[in-house]
């Protein structure tokens, strides 16, 4: 390993800092984990395979500090969990490389100029998190919760408090840590596949509840139910499930949900409406930017009282029923049977008629749709981060909807998905990212794209 003094200019996908340095007539890409833009330090080259174009390099020391790099991370977990991997970027210089990083994406769709400012954080907002998910580790006394590492299923240590999430929620999970521990309970063994504690995941609803659903291999005696239960009524949560689940893989909620204290959900208050949440069902992450994410797609989409809007991959109904608060008529649409189940209850619960839903995949009830002669003017998409399935784009293009409004978190989905609306007649008239992931690197992005005349 040889020491070399190098300048960093970029973050790559994975959060390492991005050199370059010549070797053998040739630009080769050296990648240095916690390397921000601006920086200039010494690292030791690890060498790579025989041909390989990319090294990696283990800092040293840092010669020149980049202007933009914080003085002092706002988690001390941050290096270690790889959930935060800008967490050393000040906010402003995470919002342009953000934007820089979508105008890359998307120099061969859009003009620069169509595509806005991140709209960020306020100064001093945080946290910014309504949801956790964390695992559990050893058995007994050493029994532990926390976040996995970066590409592991190993549990990290202090990492059940993470100030992306209220305080609650660290509390929670490690009472319920507690409560096993004195009841003897092991962690799940996904080797075995074997043991009581599986994982924990929470949400935040404000003054809507807290909602807490533990999942574990195996059914628990009544006796270690109660004592779980009490354990996390004795930190704030106020309904919570209990799923058990033994199957392998790494989708914990597999399985139905036993409430075990209140009914299993909780109420969230959003953009003037109520809207019951399940541990299963989705909801954006962030309570402070959904609010205006939701307002921005609206102001875009500028529905009139006689327009008749879809909804795709709808969730619990949010855009759907505040489109409803605008249109003459708003149709859901999505594959979760628990989620549709909700936006039916959260139609009802919040007074409006003017919103139905339909629960399957949008490749197949596109065609029914336009069957059954719903015709909409806007089509709104908020697709899970791989896009929009094969065959969406153009099924949506058949309905003939005069706007497409799409709510994206994952930017090279959108600027692949938008590259197949301009095949079909459709231009980008707006790119509006919004920043609902501090510290990260993602980025959610609205895009408006408008059918050209004549198409």
């Amino acid at each position: 390993m040889t020491l070399q003094k190098l300048f960093i200019t970029d973050i790559a996908d994975s959060g390492a800092g991005i050199a370059w340095r010549q070797a053998a007539g040739r630009s080769v890409r050296v990648f240095v984990p916690g390397g921000l833009p601006g920086d200039v330090l010494e690292a030791r080259l690890m060498p790579g395979p025989a041909g390989s174009h990319s090294l990696s390099a283990r800092p040293e020391r840092f010669l020149q500090r980049s202007p933009s790099r914080r003085e002092k991370p706002f988690c001390p977990q941050a290096c270690v969990c790889g959930g935060c991997p800008l967490a050393a970027l000040s906010y402003p210089a995470q919002l342009d490389f953000k934007r820089r990083r979508l105008a890359e994406l998307f120099r061969d769709i859009v003009p620069e100029g169509l595509i806005r400012p991140v709209l960020g954080l306020e100064p001093g907002e945080r946290p910014v998190r309504n949801k956790a998910l964390l695992h559990f580790a050893g058995r007994s006394e050493a029994l532990s919760v926390g976040l996995y590492a970066p590409g592991s299923h190993r549990v990290l240590d202090q990492t059940a408090r993470c100030p992306q999430c209220p305080a609650w929620m660290g509390e929670t999970a490690l009472a319920v840590a507690r409560a096993g521990a004195k009841l003897g309970l092991g962690a799940w063994d996904e080797r075995r596949l074997e043991g009581a504690l599986r994982a924990l995941l929470m949400r935040d609803a404000g003054e809507g509840g807290r909602l807490a659903a533990r999942v574990t291999g195996e059914k628990l005696s009544a006796q270690a139910l109660s004592r779980i239960r009490e354990a996390m009524r004795s930190a704030g949560v106020t309904s919570a499930s209990v799923c058990v689940n033994s199957e392998p893989g790494n989708a914990p909620l597999r399985g139905e949900m036993t409430p075990i204290l209140g009914d299993g959900s909780v109420r969230v208050s959003l953009c003037g409406l109520g809207f019951r949440v399940r541990p299963e069902t989705f909801l954006q992450v962030n309570p402070l930017q959904t609010p205006r994410l939701y307002d921005l797609a609206l102001s875009l989409a500028q529905i009139r009282p006689q327009d008749r809007v879809l909804d795709l991959y709808c969730g619990v109904g949010t855009l759907t029923l505040l489109a409803a608060r605008q249109a003459r008529e708003a149709f859901g649409v999505e594959i979760v049977r628990a989620s549709v189940e909700e936006a039916e209850r959260n139609a009802e619960a919040n007074g409006i008629r003017s919103a139905r839903f339909a629960c399957g995949p949008a490749a197949g009830i596109l065609p029914e749709i336009a069957r059954a002669g719903f015709s909409p003017r806007i089509v709104i998409a908020d697709p899970p981060r791989k896009g929009l399935e094969a065959g969406v784009a153009e099924a949506i293009s058949a309905l003939r909807p005069e706007k497409v409004v799409y709510i994206a978190c994952g930017p090279g989905a959108l600027a692949r998905d938008c590259r197949r609306f301009a095949q079909l007649g459709y231009r980008v008239s707006a790119l509006c990212p919004v920043d609902l992931f501090p510290e990260t690197l993602h980025v959610e992005t609205v895009a408006l794209m408008s059918r050209v005349e004549g198409k």
